[in-house]
């Protein structure tokens, strides 16, 4: 539960502020706050940056229509941009029209996700409890956390 409370307390708020304005501009702002809040932490903002340009090479891929190859193109040309998870789930989001609760609920889901598979690429339990565990705290802590703060569905 903590970790989903960390991720809901930082995080989150990047999700959020991008699915709000979803210009690049802002991803980029946003972007660069991301890597500010990550920087003493080498390892999550290394995720960070792969879950996000992984996040956004599928996203290129499964909907060509949306410009999203355009907005790669135009990120890669930004310096300081490095392609954080938060903002550009948030900012993919909105324009693919998925509400902010909804937006938000993935990206709790994802951290958790995130969490379990560490649990058992460690050893710490096996896949099948894993699932378990990802079960009952979605169920027990995701609602609510996704419903905090400025969940207003975007107009």
């Amino acid at each position: 539960h903590e970790v989903l409370h960390s991720a809901a307390g930082s995080s989150l708020a990047l999700v959020t502020a991008a699915h709000a304005d979803p210009s690049p501009e802002n991803l980029y702002t946003l972007d660069l706050a991301s890597e500010s809040a990550l920087v003493g932490n080498h390892i999550a903002r290394e995720a960070s940056i792969a879950q996000g340009k992984g996040f956004l090479a599928a996203s290129t891929g499964a909907f060509p229509e949306q410009a999203f190859k355009s907005l790669r193109a135009a990120m890669s040309q930004k310096e300081g941009f490095n392609g954080h998870l938060a903002p550009l789930l948030g900012l993919i989001c909105a324009r693919l029209r998925v509400s902010l609760l909804d937006t938000r609920r993935l990206f709790l889901q994802l951290a958790l996700r995130s969490l379990v598979s560490a649990a058992v690429r460690l050893g710490l339990c096996g896949p099948f409890e894993a699932q378990r565990v990802q079960a009952r705290v979605a169920a027990d802590a995701l609602e609510p956390l996704a419903a905090l703060g400025p969940a207003q569905e975007a107009a």
